[in-house]
């Protein structure tokens, strides 16, 4: 009786050294931060987007994490505005694909996430400048010992905060929609996101003043 030969399975590993490996790293966030427009991760499937102008870097990329994480399968597409790649792994790979996946999008230079970020903390800072105003009037006077320099800043800035974050969060969109006619694709999940909850507390800055004096007597009575 013959049995059937089975087909080795490859290593769930990278084979590069270590100092090969950080060189790699080095070369493949180069391009990201240089070339990736967009990405997208669905499960154990990463699609990354990048312009048409970084097409041999992309392929070399491509041609190298093929040799060294033979686990990993690369899809590449092509066509005049950018070249597209889909990089997939096994279910059981699936903790290594997580940190694989990681180092592909760990700089993305020409995303919408900075904008993103900047438009949440200064909404989220905006905000917090409403409650600052009545918080002399719930909170305890021991906490108040320490905290009331930077509440009274808190409530003096809620005008410029609310007018700068209304800017950001504006500038935030205006990004994304510059991004999504650029690329042609939507934009990151999270993105969206971001700006959306920034959007959210731009519109409760905005609206304290109508709802301030009702607390504030509501409080204070």
């Amino acid at each position: 009786m013959v049995s059937a030969a089975t087909t080795p399975q490859p290593t769930i590993a990278c084979t590069l050294s270590a100092g090969d490996y950080r060189e790699r790293l080095k070369e493949i966030r180069g391009i990201a931060r240089d070339a990736l427009k967009s990405y997208d991760k669905k499960g154990l499937v990463l699609t990354l987007r990048y312009d048409a102008s970084a097409a041999d870097r992309v392929i070399k990329m491509v041609r190298r994490e093929q040799e060294c994480c033979a686990f990993l399968n690369f899809a590449v597409r092509e066509d005049t505005r950018q070249i597209v790649v889909s990089v997939s792994a096994p279910a059981e790979a699936r903790l290594a694909a997580e940190t694989m996946f990681e180092q592909f999008v760990a700089t993305n230079g020409n995303s919408s996430n900075t904008p993103a970020r900047v438009a949440l903390v200064c909404a989220g800072m905006a905000a917090a400048c409403g409650p600052a105003c009545v918080a002399p009037m719930v909170l305890p006077p021991f906490i108040l010992a320490g905290t009331s320099t930077i509440l009274a800043w808190f409530a003096d800035a809620h005008i410029w905060m609310t007018a700068l974050a209304v800017l950001s969060v504006g500038i935030a969109w205006a990004w994304i929609w510059f991004e999504t006619i650029k690329s042609g694709q939507r934009p990151n999940k999270s993105t969206t996101y971001t700006v959306g909850i920034a959007t959210l507390l731009v519109l409760l800055a905005l609206t304290w003043p109508l709802f301030e004096f009702a607390l504030t007597q509501s409080l204070g009575g």
